[in-house]
């Protein structure tokens, strides 16, 4: 005899079994297409604010390329007197920081007596000389291969030209070199030869990827050329005997026969640097900030006049300039929790384009979302000292 109740029990347990798996998959399709959805908008949120910073860089490089004069100065229209921008659009809070990068001297040509005038302890000193110089063997205080070597893990020291400002945090005690020199100095620009000793060409050259014998034999010839004589273009390079003309289409790149600080923009610190490197008295650096916040400098002869007779036999256009060629654009973007940054170092060159005098080289770009993007600095007014950072 059948048992109908028991048919009945059981046909009712299938059921349940069956809603539970219908509604577990329902579930998961609901949560699938709920994440689906939440990973689309945060795409589209991103893509949407990494197109915003970039039209925004365009505008201000638009600007950079439309600038005609022989000159530049706070006041112009890419610069806006402080080079700070703060503004909304499309729901997001925007600031936008542009600097001269080229005006600040560059790391890898301050030698001992140039570094003391920024960090005080001696060990800073030699751990950064070490870094840079092409040997192994440590200064007094400094660090070479056998410390980096000993870490975990270990890695072996540049010996040659930092590539970025970042690499200083990898050196011993880097993050307290960090904090003192990045607001200060630049890797970027290129390098007048009037101004290089024998061991900064050599050193150029062997971290530019020139074989080291040949490198060496450069640097003799250099050395021996410039006692006697100066480098006007390109092509006096040839005067290297150990300078080919595939070495010298090779190393283009890297020379330019003017100064490159402009003294409207650098920083008081920065060009107290670049002053003890040029042989002049770093306490004109106050001096030279005050005029330039009277009058800023509009043509070389001017740069000229205030260097005359301070010291004859220093040209002080081998060293400063009043035309910015590269700049540092950083972009932060702001919507509720999320923040967007878009940083990047834009060189500015001639063309031989009949009616397009100026093209931007991108040197760097990079572009960073929420936790990894940095703290929007303090920027105050033109002319003070934070204005380097």
């Amino acid at each position: 005899m059948i048992n109908w109740n028991d048919n009945r029990g059981s046909t009712m347990i299938l059921v349940i079994w069956a809603i539970g798996i219908l509604s577990a998959i329902a579930a998961f399709l609901v949560y699938r297409a709920e994440v689906e959805w939440a990973v689309m908008a945060s795409l589209e949120r991103d893509l949407g604010a990494r197109q915003l910073a970039t039209a925004v860089l365009n505008e201000r490089l638009d600007l950079l390329l439309a600038d005609d004069n022989a000159y530049d100065t706070p006041d112009e229209a890419w610069y806006g007197k402080t080079g700070v921008s703060v503004f909304e659009r499309d729901g997001y809070q925007v600031r936008l920081i542009i600097e001269d990068e080229g005006s600040k001297p560059n790391i890898n040509l301050l030698g001992a007596e140039t570094w003391e005038l920024l960090l005080e302890d001696k060990s800073d000193i030699d751990i950064l000389l070490d870094w840079i110089d092409p040997d192994d063997d440590p200064r007094m205080e400094g660090a070479e291969k056998e410390h980096y070597q000993s870490l975990s893990p270990g890695y072996l020291p540049r010996n040659g030209f930092l590539a970025s400002l970042e690499e200083l945090k990898q050196l011993k005690n880097g993050d307290g070199l960090y904090e003192m020199i990045a607001p200060h100095c630049t890797v970027y620009g290129r390098f007048n030869p009037n101004t290089l000793t024998r061991e900064q060409f050599e050193n150029l050259m062997l971290s530019y990827g020139i074989e080291r014998r040949l490198a060496e034999r450069m640097a003799e010839d250099f050395s021996a050329y410039r006692s006697k004589n100066r480098f006007e273009n390109m092509e006096q390079l040839l005067q290297l005997p150990s300078v080919t003309l595939q070495t010298l289409d090779r190393i283009k790149p890297l020379f330019e026969f003017t100064g490159q600080c402009n003294v409207n923009f650098v920083g008081e610190t920065g060009l107290r640097l670049t002053l003890k490197r040029a042989g002049y008295d770093p306490g004109l650096a106050a001096e030279l900030v005050s005029k330039r916040r009277e009058d800023p400098f509009d043509t070389m002869e001017e740069v000229q006049a205030f260097f005359r007779n301070r010291r004859k036999e220093i040209r002080a256009e081998d060293f400063f300039t009043v035309r910015s060629s590269v700049f540092k654009i950083r972009i932060w973007l702001i919507k509720g929790n999320h923040r967007y940054y878009l940083e990047t170092v834009q060189r500015r060159k001639e063309t031989d384009r009949i009616g397009i005098p100026w093209e931007m080289q991108v040197l760097s770009w990079r572009f960073l979302m929420n936790e990894e993007a940095p703290e929007i600095p303090d920027i105050v007014s033109f002319g003070e000292e934070e204005n380097d950072g």
